[in-house]
């Protein structure tokens, strides 16, 4: 009972102390590794101060309702087959997850970061109604979108390739070039992707500067970029 309860307290902070954000272990303070295909909501409710590293796949709902912590997903070191091309997730990550990051090499099913309102997370491509109702967070996806992306969203940004704007919902979001602050998020983004999951096409990015960067476009809902809008013009006036 006693080794059991000092491997708990070493997942949890100090109880005693009233602020959330000393409660938690710190950044990156336990790092747990899966090899295999995981299943139904891995990760699902993850807090800060945990990082899980999955070589394989994973099902439905990873990181689902997750407010802190890190995910990061790798297809198996002997894999032969194009990893950016493959789906490595199932449908729903992310789904209403208030807080942490996800990294995916490979591609994630439908709905994807559904009532994401604080993930920062990014994947090589993604299914259909990607970012719906989304409020809040970053969704990078370097590769494809499926149709409906960022409907009903009221919150956050997408960063998706300018070649797939059309899959995008325009009625919700608009399309916005990348300013100097977007274009350092944007670049921060690939490179964490880099450096989580050694990402092929991560890195033809880093490589390309800012002539691959500016194959992406940001999408935001319209009153954030009408907003937006508004303060630059006082700034400048």
């Amino acid at each position: 009972a006693a080794s059991r309860d000092a491997r708990a307290e070493a997942f949890t902070g100090d109880p005693e102390r009233p602020n959330r954000e000393n409660y938690y272990p710190a950044p990156g303070t336990h790092r747990l590794e899966f090899h295999g295909s995981a299943g139904q909501g891995f990760g699902a409710f993850l807090v800060p101060g945990l990082e899980l590293r999955v070589e394989g796949e994973a099902n439905d709902s990873v990181g689902k309702s997750m407010c802190g912590g890190r995910i990061i997903l790798r297809p198996p070191a002997a894999a032969v087959f194009v990893a950016h091309e493959q789906v490595i997730l199932g449908n729903c990550a992310l789904y209403g997850a208030t807080g942490g990051e996800l990294f995916a090499h490979g591609r994630a099913g439908d709905r994807f970061a559904v009532r994401n309102s604080g993930a920062r997370c990014v994947v090589e491509g993604v299914g259909l109604h990607a970012c719906e109702y989304m409020t809040g967070g970053s969704v990078l996806v370097l590769g494809p979108l499926g149709a409906n992306a960022g409907a009903g969203m009221t919150g956050g940004e997408l960063f998706a390739r300018t070649s797939e704007a059309s899959k995008v919902d325009g009625i919700y979001l608009a399309a916005l070039e990348l300013d100097d602050a977007a274009r350092e998020r944007l670049r921060q983004l690939v490179s964490d992707h880099y450096a989580a999951t050694n990402s092929a096409s991560a890195k033809a990015i880093l490589d390309g500067g800012v002539e691959a960067l500016a194959q992406f476009t940001r999408f935001l809902p319209h009153r954030i970029a009408e907003a937006e809008a508004e303060a630059e013009a006082r700034a400048s006036a």
